[in-house]
């Protein structure tokens, strides 16, 4: 049943300048040969037009009949109409007007049929060129009026933006999701962002309109390791639609919510929520009227089929696998009934059903899904990272089959597809690489060749070196961001990156759906243009190589940042002497595992704690570290022994004197050498066997990190002994923590800092002696101090700092770690006196500016920065690693820092002790002063306890001796 307007209008004959858009911008068509035309608006894709023969059951029918029965014959055929939601029809002289929106993204879209020389004329497209859409379907001049009257067919919301501001949106949004099909998180969430910017712009009263790309933003968000800002993101879009009694909204927020609940591990939820959206979708899909809804009817089943699969999915964490096994069967099904979804989708549903058939134990069967799983993501995606996912995930089923030799092999496959992505890119976290350790663990007693099992610890120890480090990355990706903000060519290079990897997935995406068509479908591209669709994915791919090394040729310190180079076992053995080891974690959900590299080897030792219980270890004995009523509480010594039991006991250190540690999870808040190796009696600190006592200890943010620093060797000191910056004029009694969270609650935003915020923090006058009593311990009389007004960022860049050995920072520091925007670290200086124009003197000296600098010092020391979370977190961790590898960028060797604020005369007496350590033998390297002066500290009863001398540690190349003339003991 048609309503139809008043027919009042005088259709005009074909202008040139009827191909408008409602903005009045210029469009063009391209010929489809004989079955229709392309429609672009200001270069933008607008819309299609197709032509379809009259069918015979409409022949001698009247215009309005014919016009009727033959629309009601050839639409079913059309698959671009199963991705929209259609209004009722209206006609007007004999033309048939359907109002749509796109399911995707809520964008108005037109459908115009008319019957022109006894053909059926179709034009789709984008409401915002209506103008152009009427006259290509009519053959005619469309009426002002009646182009005003379908520009009011969605009373809700009129049509605005042009043509090239919806493609815009379109096209970011798509590429988001995109993004975020093949989990490159990083890219997503600026696509998605782009997108938001640029429909609030059009559109800032319509909340509601927006909650969907809200949500998918905070998917991304939540992707990327920041759930508390992901929920509220979540909150937003929620409350901007509560008032609607919209039921497919109600629907994908529960979708949405499972998908949160997943990334956070809330099995129980996922649960929840995933059969709340089955529900709904089923309902809305049972409920359409299959003939004048059926576009509805497709996009509920195709939803339907994903939230099964969620379903899937969230019983498959809960443990329920057959019930699993049953809605990804169903999903699978219903989304080939669907048409027009996104290739991916199947994909999605056909590894889930692998993982499903897998855990019921049908290992073959599973393979199959999988393999099928792998052509369709490889075809769409390449080798990214859902790829990479995909391959880990068969891994699993084999092992879960008992198949660990197969398990090893396809392990392999996804190890070396992670190391060609950039680290953004690479999702392998230490609960993916965790199954590889247990199967290399497994094959080990079944090997007789050591020298086959040292080669297979070798691949283990390549793979260590892609577990993610979510701070640490950040803070590294902060900074390459600032640097590009900083080199205009480096800019240019990055913003053809972005446009080719955005043609380049599109370009694949499209293939890949033509290739899916039927060879008699109406809408398939011709041959010729399917050629030139390949050799555009091939092109593409071409440039993403070529940009990539013009890139890594010509901003060096960018790739390092951005795609840090893996080390080889031989390199890193050659890097260690013979008395040295270097030991990293991969931390899982219930276990964990040390590898030990020495000259002479590699030790896997398996570890059977996971992360929650490694973190109720670590915050038992941070709670010993702490004040309270205006002591310190006791340090539990039994804790610490039994950790050290569990990570170090079984580890061979015979002959060991420095080790190298790269920390991992938990484990970044706790400095090792506070653990004891022996049984001790509770309070008797003086007499326990620290692991400090028996060797020194220093630690690198990232293996690269360490490479980096032992494959450099110091040829020439820099020519000044010493640079300090102390005692900064601050005036406030706020802790830094307060501070930080007054300073980005709403994000920094590449902004310069509030002077009035850093200035309220609490002064610190003890510094300026410390760093005096440093000097003078190893003779720097002339050594250039900064104190008061004179410890400002314009002082400290004109003091030159790349011309000293050691630069000493006696100040606060700013690591926001897990606060919202996961801003980029950094060290108090003395604030201007009025907002500073730039960020280069707003007495903030951050992590990207630290990289930009040239340093040669061969020891950075931060001591009285409160490098601990606010709330008590992880002490910095990952954060705390970010701020000393942006002065390893720069150019440093060794930064000396400190987990948690020690009282002003415990940190000087520290100092003097270290600083007295390197002055009396100048071939003292860094960690074996620490160790020195920690030792001393556990000398004095009152200083005995671990709270007074543990604090601090060498990150970074510990070996460094400052005051030798070559740089090394």
């Amino acid at each position: 049943m048609f309503t139809a307007f008043a027919s009042t209008h005088a259709w005009a004959a074909p202008a040139s300048d009827a191909l408008k858009g409602l903005a009045g911008e210029q469009c063009a068509v391209a010929d489809l040969g004989t079955r229709g035309q392309f429609l672009r608006c200001d270069g933008a894709e607008a819309g299609r037009l197709l032509r379809f023969a009259v069918p015979a059951q409409a022949a001698g029918s009247s215009n309005a009949e014919q016009l009727a029965l033959s629309w009601a014959a050839t639409r079913p055929r059309l698959a671009q109409l199963a991705a929209l939601a259609c209004k009722p029809s209206v006609t007007v002289d004999d033309v048939l007007i359907e109002p749509c929106r796109n399911s995707a993204d809520g964008w108005q879209q037109l459908v115009v049929v008319s019957i022109v020389a006894n053909k059926l004329q179709v034009a789709i497209g984008s409401a915002a060129a209506a103008p152009a859409l009427l006259a290509l379907a009519t053959d005619r001049a469309a009426p002002a009026g009646l182009v005003a009257q379908v520009a009011k067919l969605w009373p809700e919301q009129p049509v605005i933006g042009s043509v090239r501001d919806q493609e815009q949106i379109k096209q970011n949004w798509s590429q988001g999701r995109r993004e975020m099909a093949r989990l490159a998180v990083q890219p997503a969430e600026a696509s998605f962002r782009q997108a938001l910017a640029l429909r609030q712009q059009l559109l800032p009263n319509d909340a509601a309109g927006n909650a969907e790309l809200v949500m998918d933003l905070a998917l991304a968000v939540a992707l990327a390791g920041r759930p508390d800002e992901a929920d509220a993101l979540m909150r937003q879009a929620e409350t901007a639609t509560a008032a609607l009694a919209d039921p497919t909204r109600v629907a994908r927020q529960a979708a949405y919510r499972t998908q949160l609940a997943l990334l956070k591990g809330d099995s129980d939820r996922a649960v929840s929520e995933s059969a709340s959206a089955v529900a709904r979708w089923r309902q809305l899909h049972d409920d359409s009227d299959p003939s004048s809804q059926a576009s509805v009817r497709n996009i509920a089943g195709a939803e339907l089929a994903m939230a099964l699969n969620l379903e899937a999915t969230a019983l498959l964490k809960a443990g329920d696998v057959t019930s699993a096994s049953v809605r990804a069967s169903e999903a699978l099904v219903t989304i080939d009934a669907a048409i027009g979804t996104p290739p991916w989708w199947r994909g999605e549903i056909l590894a889930t059903l692998g993982e499903a058939t897998a855990g019921l134990g049908r290992v073959p069967a599973a393979e199959k899904y999988f393999q099928a799983a792998l052509k369709l993501q490889q075809g769409l995606f390449g080798d990214g990272t859902a790829t990479m996912r995909l391959w880990v995930a068969l891994a699993r089923s084999y092992q879960a089959g008992g198949l660990q030799a197969n398990a090893v092999i396809t392990y392999r496959r996804a190890i070396a597809i992670a190391a060609g992505l950039p680290r953004d890119r690479n999702a392998l976290s230490d609960a993916d690489l965790i199954p590889f350790a247990q199967a290399v663990d497994a094959i080990l007693p079944t090997l007789a060749d050591p020298g086959e099992g040292q080669g297979l610890l070798a691949e283990l120890f390549a793979a260590f070196q892609l577990s993610r480090a979510p701070d640490l990355e950040h803070s590294n990706n902060q900074s390459a961001a600032r640097l590009a903000d900083q080199l205009p060519a480096l800019a240019v290079l990055l913003r053809r990156q972005a446009d080719n990897a955005l043609a380049l997935a599109d370009a694949r995406v499209r293939l890949a759906g033509e290739q899916t068509k039927g060879a008699d479908a109406e809408d398939r591209l011709p041959a010729a243009a399917l050629a030139a669709l390949a050799a555009q994915v091939a092109d593409g791919q071409r440039q993403s190589a070529v940009i990539a090394a013009e890139i890594a040729g010509q901003f060096p310190q960018y790739a390092a940042l951005t795609k840090p180079q893996q080390a080889s076992l031989d390199d890193v053995r050659a890097r260690l002497a013979e008395d040295e080891g270097l030991i990293q974690f991969l931390v899982g959900r219930d276990r964990s595992y040390v590898l030990l590299a020495r000259r002479t080897g590699l030790q896997l030792i398996p570890v059977g704690l996971g992360d929650a219980a490694l973190s109720d270890m670590v915050r038992r004995l941070r709670r010993g570290l702490e004040i309270e009523g205006g002591t310190v509480n006791e340090f539990d010594l039994a804790a610490s022994h039994d950790l050290y039991r569990q990570l170090l006991g079984p580890a061979d250190l015979a002959g060991i004197r420095r080790l190298n540690i790269i920390p991992a999870g938990a484990l970044s808040g706790l400095p090792f050498g506070l653990l004891v190796t022996a049984p001790t009696q509770p309070g008797r600190y003086a007499e326990a066997s620290w692991l400090v006592q028996r060797l020194a200890v220093s630690y690198a943010p990232s293996l690269s990190s360490f490479m980096a620093l032992r494959s450099t060797q110091v040829v020439r000191h820099a020519p000044k002994m010493m640079l300090a910056v102390a005692n900064p004029s601050l005036s406030g009694q706020q802790s830094a923590g307060s501070v930080l969270a007054r300073a980005f609650a709403g994000c920094r935003g590449g902004g310069p800092v509030d002077p009035q915020l850093l200035r309220s923090l609490v002064a610190l006058p003890d510094t300026g002696q410390e760093v005096r009593d440093a000097a003078a311990a190893i003779g720097a009389a002339d050594a250039t101090l900064l104190m008061g007004d004179d410890a400002s960022e314009p002082a400290l860049r004109n003091a030159s700092p790349g011309d000293y050995r050691i630069l000493y920072f006696a100040t606060h520091g700013l690591i926001p770690g897990e606060l919202q925007c996961q801003n980029e670290p950094g060290l108090v200086l003395t604030p201007p006196a009025a907002p500073a124009a730039t960020e280069a003197g707003d007495g903030l000296l951050g992590a990207s500016e630290i990289v930009s600098m040239n340093l040669r010092a061969d020891l950075v020391v931060l001591s009285a920065c409160n490098t601990a979370t606010p709330g008590g977190g992880r002490m910095g961790s990952g954060a705390l690693a970010g701020l000393a590898d942006a002065f390893f960028r720069a150019g440093a060797r060794s930064v000396l820092a400190s987990h948690w604020q020690v009282p002003s005369a415990a940190t000087g007496a520290l100092m003097r002790g270290l600083f007295a350590s390197m002055g009396a033998v100048r071939t003292r390297s860094v960690d074996d002063a620490l160790r020195d002066a920690q030792l001393a500290s556990l000398r004095t009863p009152r200083t005995a306890h671990p709270f007074f001398w543990g604090a601090f540690v060498v990150i970074g190349d510990g070996k460094t001796a400052p005051l030798a003339d070559g740089g090394q003991p």
